[in-house]
């Protein structure tokens, strides 16, 4: 990934496939999540 594609996604915030965060604390539960959002299965 290159920095300008970096900055887009920075620039273009959060949204239905990307979520930022402050921590890594129950981030396995945010990707099957995200994972599952367009009906997946974990």
């Amino acid at each position: 990934m290159t920095r300008q594609e970096i900055q887009l996604i920075l620039h273009e915030g959060e949204g239905y496939k990307i979520e930022f965060k402050e921590n890594s604390s129950g981030l396995d539960r945010e990707i099957v999540a995200l994972a599952n959002a367009s009906g997946g299965s974990s």
